[in-house]
């Protein structure tokens, strides 16, 4: 199937499929050597077409490799989109230097609107069971577990404008709806930042309860006001809303989150984002940032209003008090 959907992408992308199988469990423990054997497997991955490319990149090929400076080289060489395929990819099994492999991954992948050194679409495939990428300890789940496997399936998915269009003019289609699609599509995206869930909830408000303005045609018309009133309706009904619950509960029991969190809102503190700062990793593996031209900001309009309101409340009930200890 990896085959026939790499035959299916090729015209437009840079497929690459990567399998572990060949490697031996004594490279998984030992990271500068895991690290090289990855590189080896992506350029061995290549087709033929790249063979200057390859010897180029067998030259990046040393000893104490960093997979984070490699693979940028790596996509700027190729001057494609790149679309990685990882056959069987819970073999590994929680191995750190392979967990540390999936999030350099994940963080270029998250770069792909804001960087050309980025991949364009990543899958883990065949995995038979995907919580056994995970670390074991107790010591070892502070730190960032890449594509937050060892919680909720909260990888960041968000949508662009034009996306968001496309799935706008599929609807209307259905729906006999009529409206300026540009204008709405970049609205929505203003109010969620792309994020699906708000998206959907969005939408279906305004497809469920707001009274459209019929146009000449007995059409039904959305218009900017309705996106406005729409997150506006979802603020108001955040506290009883799952979805947000679990993000404030979220912050609640994390102190050093919930401090930056409070310092980009009220402070408009600055961070820049790091693969290996395991807080701001979390944030976004939880969906709560976005790295917006690599500095962290709060996914969402939506978001940073409701959180902003939590933690008025949340501060004047407690005295002053963060989660769990005195500010």
């Amino acid at each position: 199937m990896l085959k026939e959907l790499s035959r299916h992408l090729h015209d437009k992308y840079t497929v690459l499929l990567l399998s572990f199988d060949d490697i031996v469990s004594d490279i998984y423990e030992n990271e500068k050597v895991f690290n090289r054997r990855v590189a080896e497997l992506f350029i061995e991955a290549l087709s033929p077409r790249f063979a200057g490319e390859i010897e180029t990149l067998k030259s990046l090929l040393i000893d104490d490799l960093s997979l984070y400076s490699f693979f940028p080289k790596f996509i700027k060489l190729l001057g494609h989109q790149i679309v990685i395929f990882i056959d069987d990819a819970d073999r590994p099994g929680n191995s750190q230097p392979f967990l540390n492999f999936l999030s350099i991954l994940r963080a270029l992948y998250l770069e792909r609107y804001e960087k050309n050194s980025a991949f364009h679409s990543l899958a883990l495939s065949s995995a038979y069971d995907v919580k056994t990428l995970r670390p074991q300890s107790e010591e070892d789940k502070i730190r960032s577990i890449p594509w937050n496997i060892a919680a909720d399936f909260n990888v960041d998915m968000s949508f662009n404008s034009a996306e968001i269009k496309t799935m706008l003019a599929s609807y209307a289609g259905d729906k006999g709806v009529k409206m300026d699609f540009d204008a709405i599509s970049e609205r929505i995206y203003y109010h969620t930042g792309g994020h699906p869930y708000l998206i959907s909830y969005l939408c279906k408000i305004i497809d469920d309860n707001l009274n459209l303005q019929k146009s000449d045609d007995s059409f039904e018309y959305w218009k900017i006001t309705d996106i406005d009133h729409a997150s506006q309706l979802i603020i108001s009904k955040c506290k009883d809303i799952s979805h947000f619950i679990s993000l404030t509960e979220m912050l609640k029991g994390d102190l050093a989150l919930y401090r930056i969190v409070a310092s980009i809102i009220f402070e408009n503190g600055y961070f820049s984002y790091s693969v290996h700062e395991p807080i701001l990793n979390k944030g976004i593996e939880h969906g709560l940032f976005r790295c917006n031209a690599g500095r962290i900001a709060i996914h969402n309009p939506i978001y940073n209003h409701i959180i902003a309101d939590f933690m008025s409340d949340y501060s004047a009930k407690n005295q002053q008090e963060a989660p769990d200890e005195k500010i």
